[in-house]
């Protein structure tokens, strides 16, 4: 009844619209082409540039320093000029960027996706989106411009730090609960970028088994409602403007009936690629299946004239208008009396929020070494802090935070204050005990003049970027001999090395993926010394270290954490928390990235666990173990269960010291589909597989054999992606 209210309110609006009104719904505009000078609503644009309306109000919240109070007056202002002086009053669809929270001033700022996925922890994802639902929805918006969902195999490539690593089977369940947990609280999800982009694509088997795997898993089993495709091309051809991928592929095979949104700026490029001119480019997008241009009304603007001059079919027309009006009234747009924000003040950072943001780093941030001089007894000790992240704020953000925007883009000044983030240094000094002694001194930059590629199948506005600049925050000179001084002087060293949000990002293609500058040298002197040093990397993607390692006392991985990173880092440094996390991406020893050194799934603890033998039934399709933790401190083992070496489930099993726990996988004979190109359908695989159990991809501690009897089966569409894990 419900989807029904929908879609008769929807055909309501389409039936009294324009072809003008229905493209206007079509396109959508950034919040400051309509504003002044003082940010405020601008009734001459909008009569200018949106008279008969628009569909999605882009990115409102980044693009300028509005508090959140005035965001959403800006907002509900807009929404009522839309509703007194357009055709049929309809609202535009507000959206932002949402990967670690709302991109907005003054919002939590979580840890980013790639953090994020080294919790292994759905059910803090779905909190966490449950919390950024909030936020959106306060200020007015209904759609987030997240999750990635994007396959990352390659360190190099910049926006890995969106992504939530390399493998299918993770990535599905955590983009899965990102979906569920914005849903729950009325916003929309995108998944992006359909499909295969920052990836290996090429290769159709492991495009259809693997690549897609978490966007079927998004729409089917999480119900996701707007599909974004990349920038890049899937057979030769645009995934913009791709008929094969966006009917075939995405609404034929995945069953797919939402609405398809462009990335910023994507049609415009197949100029020269797949269409010839602007007017081609516009037929060919929605045609092809995208119903929207995003950020700005300048192709589907000419969809009315192309609609008379014949040159664009109707059917498509109307469709694309229908699925935009159907997405407005599901968002609750639609109607005499739409969901709009509420008055009254708005925290977008309330003590709730900041509990998951803290709760999220320390299980983002993971243990790759420890001789044993971890956790650290601080008493009596002098520590000095070194390193380009030591103190900055810079270590905590990622790309597509309102900071990283607002520095990159407009070289707006970084404020640690809107919300509060917390440094390594502050994060320390709240913990050291009286008689301990901290020293700061970085010691070196990042780098004094990096060396920058712009992407050309990135954002467009790159190209008018003069060039990309080093630092966004000032810092004293780093001072080399005196860090080194110190250094020699100390008891113990903490050496803060990585990328900074300028160094990592969309667009941001830095030469190598070592630790940039000197860094790498700088730690060597570092350890020469002959004093204990604790390496802690920061940054977007995992960077090579090579010996390094051998050469520290302990290696920790921190990506970028959020606001709470510093606080997270020093109660895991002190013991006060134990470890938990795993890479969701393996770290290679070398450039090339052919030499692992930590492998797909790895992470230690301060304490240790047994895999007791497991149990495999074939009736039930089950396998049953048991997981005790043999230290003397309580923590928590992300037990993963690889099927024929893909990872196909995993759990998070908390425990006590000497406290044993029964888990239990439940398979199904689903998971051993492998793609038929000749069929385009799906067949299970019959026979033996191969179950392995264990506490990384490489450390597997229990095997066992899968006996799946019967015959192939040809199925249209999967049904399950991984198996159901559960204690006993």
């Amino acid at each position: 009844m419900i989807q029904e209210h929908h879609q008769k309110q929807a055909e309501f609006y389409f039936s009294r619209l324009t072809d003008e009104a229905k493209a206007a719904q079509l396109c959508g505009i950034r919040s400051n082409a309509l504003m002044n000078e003082n940010f405020s609503l601008d009734p001459e644009k909008c009569r200018k540039l949106i008279p008969n309306g628009i569909g999605h109000l882009c990115q409102f919240a980044c693009s300028h320093p509005l508090s959140p109070d005035a965001l959403r007056n800006f907002v509900l202002e807009l929404q009522k000029w839309l509703r007194d002086n357009t055709p049929c009053g309809i609202p535009a669809a507000p959206q932002e960027e949402a990967i670690s929270g709302v991109a907005a001033r003054g919002a939590t700022v979580f840890p980013q996706h790639l953090g994020s996925a080294c919790s292994w922890n759905p059910d803090l994802i779905r909190r966490k989106n449950e919390a950024t639902a909030e936020s959106l929805r306060k200020l007015g918006g209904v759609l987030a411009l997240s999750p990635m969902i994007d396959l990352c195999h390659s360190a190099h490539w910049s926006r890995i730090e969106e992504s939530f690593g390399s493998d299918s089977c993770l990535t599905a369940v955590l983009a899965c609960a990102f979906v569920q947990g914005m849903h729950s609280r009325g916003v929309a999800a995108t998944i992006k970028h359909f499909a295969g982009y920052g990836s290996r694509n090429e290769n159709d088997q492991e495009f259809f088994e693997e690549m897609l795997l978490p966007h079927e898993a998004s729409i089917r089993l999480a119900g996701a409602r707007v599909v974004m495709p990349g920038y890049h091309s899937w057979h030769g051809v645009p995934c913009i403007a791709n008929k094969e991928l966006l009917h075939n592929v995405l609404r034929d095979l995945l069953g797919f009936d939402g609405l398809v949104i462009s990335d910023y700026g994507a049609i415009r490029l197949t100029i020269g690629v797949s269409a010839v001119d602007a007017a081609e480019a516009a037929i060919q997008s929605l045609l092809h299946g995208n119903d929207a241009e995003l950020p700005a009304p300048e192709l589907f603007s000419m969809l009315p004239k192309l609609l008379k001059a014949g040159r664009l079919p109707r059917q498509a027309f109307d469709a694309a208008v229908m699925r935009t009006l159907l997405f407005k009234s599901e968002a609750g747009l639609l109607g005499e009396s739409p969901v709009l924000p509420t008055s009254g003040p708005i925290d977008l950072n309330p003590p709730e929020h900041q509990t998951i943001a803290r709760e999220m780093a320390e299980q983002s941030i993971v243990l790759l070494k420890n001789d044993g001089i971890l956790p650290l007894d601080f008493s009596g000790r002098k520590i000095v802090l070194a390193g380009p992240n030591a103190n900055s704020i810079q270590a905590l953000l990622g790309d597509y935070t309102y900071h990283s925007l607002t520095s990159f883009w407009w070289h707006l000044p970084l404020d640690a204050s809107q919300p509060k983030l917390v440094t390594l240094e502050e994060g320390l000094r709240r913990i050291l005990p009286a008689d301990a002694e901290l020293l700061v001194e970085r010691g070196c930059d990042w780098e004094a003049k990096e060396k920058f590629e712009l992407d050309p199948h990135g954002d467009p506005r790159l190209l008018e970027l003069a060039h990309l600049h080093q630092t966004a925050e000032s810092f004293p000179p780093p001072d080399w001999e005196r860090a080194l001084t110190l250094a020699t002087e100390a008891d113990l060293i903490i050496a803060a090395v990585g990328e900074n949000i300028l160094l990592c990002g969309e667009g941001r293609k830095r030469p190598g993926i070592r630790l940039p500058g000197k860094q790498e040298e700088f730690v060597r002197k570092l350890t020469e010394t002959g004093k204990p040093v604790i390496l802690i990397i920061f940054g977007g993607r995992p960077q090579v270290i090579g010996d390094l390692a051998e050469r520290c006392s302990a290696v920790i991985q921190a990506f970028f954490p959020g606001q709470s990173g510093g606080d997270a880092v020093a109660d895991l440094l002190a013991g006060k928390i134990n470890f938990s996390a795993k890479l969701c991406v393996s770290a290679a020893m070398d450039e090339d990235e052919t030499v692992i050194q930590y492998p797909f799934g790895f992470g230690l603890s301060y304490t240790s666990y047994d895999y007791r033998t497991a149990t495999v039934c074939d009736e039930e399709n089950t396998v049953t173990l048991e997981i005790a933790n043999s230290g003397s401190i309580p923590g928590t083992e992300i037990v993963q269960l690889y099927l024929d070496g893909k990872l196909k489930g995993f759990g998070r099993v908390t425990l006590q010291p000497s406290e044993t726990r029964r888990i239990q996988f439940r398979l199904s004979p689903e998971l051993t589909v492998r793609w038929s190109p000749e069929s385009k359908r799906w067949r299970t695989v019959p026979g033996k597989h191969v179950i392995q159990i264990g506490a990384s991809s490489q450390d597997i501690r229990q095997s066992a054999v899968w006996n799946l009897p019967g015959e192939v089966h040809s199925l249209p569409r999967r049904s399950a992606f991984f198996a159901e894990f559960k204690e006993l």
